[in-house]
């Protein structure tokens, strides 16, 4: 009996993680990414790349314990070192873009104290390293976009 509430108990912890699938459509200057929902087979929302940050680089599914919810983290290439950092929410109707952070040079993330932790490295532009800044973001906040910016 207790064998069958483990077992039961890993399955529905796992099916409420989100299932998606991403597919990067390269045509002309700029990627379009389409995440699908892979239990569903269908489009959940398809993005277009902008000019200046064309090029899909990766994707990571973050997952959110105390939510009970999952985002999408993307990174875009815009120029030989610098990035965009998108951030999705599919499950979101319209606007499935909540976050774009552009950086000079390739940042960090992780999720820590419930919140989205970004670390970006800041080019001083006088020749030394460049200063990372913490960029803490609550995706999830009812209370609107709210983050705190932190030098590293």
């Amino acid at each position: 009996m207790k064998i069958f509430i483990l077992i039961f108990t890993f399955f529905n912890l796992n099916a409420l993680k989100e299932k998606w699938d991403i597919n990067i459509q390269s045509e002309n200057q700029a990627d379009t990414m389409v995440v699908m929902d892979i239990i569903k087979k269908e489009e959940i929302f398809k993005f277009n790349a902008t000019a200046e940050a064309p090029r899909f680089k990766e994707a990571e599914e973050l997952y959110f314990k105390n939510k009970n919810k999952s985002i999408l983290i993307t990174r875009w290439s815009r120029g030989a070192h610098s990035e965009v950092i998108r951030v999705f929410d599919p499950l979101k109707k319209q606007n499935q873009l909540i976050k774009e952070i552009v950086t000079s040079w390739p940042a960090s993330y992780k999720i820590q104290n419930n919140k989205l932790v970004f670390l970006i490295p800041v080019d001083k532009y006088d020749g030394t390293k460049p200063k990372n800044v913490k960029l803490e973001w609550d995706p999830f906040s009812s209370s609107g976009n709210q983050e705190v910016l932190k030098n590293q």
